[in-house]
């Protein structure tokens, strides 16, 4: 691994002096070298390369494009990794927000998408929600896939070992009449 981020950053120098530094070649080569950072354990530098690979995405390609999506995926994903689960689903809402106005909501990215946001909220406790983007994208899978991908096994599995009563954070207090608050 050491090999390959010498490598990398090497690239990097060389991409930036051809190119300038809000290339997309640049992007790429951050987003490799943050991808060797997190595999030697350096996640704080990891972090830094690919919140920079999604800046340099957006400056190449505009706020609404599918590399800014992807670039905000993989930021989601490390983050999740750390246990920064808001932080992760907001970087999963905005890659979302982003794939459903270009492919549409029924879009396999867009159930990839709601896989994560899925895991995400199982993490935090909220297996409603998690239950809601799990079911989501189980139909999106099945409707473009059919019910024998493995995508479509897991996402079933998912949804099959979620809780089936409300975590106590999303219960609500019950008066003596029955009412909620």
């Amino acid at each position: 691994m050491t090999l390959a981020r010498s490598h990398y950053e090497e690239d990097l120098k060389t991409e930036e002096a051809e190119h300038g530094q809000w290339h997309s070649h640049v992007g790429i080569t951050l987003n490799n070298l943050g991808r060797t950072l997190k595999a030697q354990g350096n996640t704080k530098d990891a972090y830094l390369h690919f919140l920079q690979a999604l800046e340099v995405a957006e400056a190449s390609f505009g706020p609404i494009h599918p590399e800014v999506a992807l670039r905000s995926c993989i930021l989601g994903d490390l983050l999740s990794d750390l246990g920064g689960y808001s932080e992760a689903r907001s970087h999963y809402q905005r890659a979302q927000q982003i794939m459903e106005s270009l492919s549409g909501k029924n879009h396999l990215d867009v159930a990839i998408i709601l896989n994560s946001l899925g895991n995400t909220a199982r993490a935090q406790g909220e297996s409603a929600e998690a239950r809601s983007f799990f079911a989501r994208a189980l139909g999106i899978f099945r409707d473009n896939l059919g019910g024998e991908h493995p995508y479509t096994k897991i996402t079933q599995e998912h949804l099959d070992t979620l809780p089936q009563t409300p975590s106590p954070q999303e219960t609500l207090d019950e008066d003596d009449y029955g009412f909620y608050f």
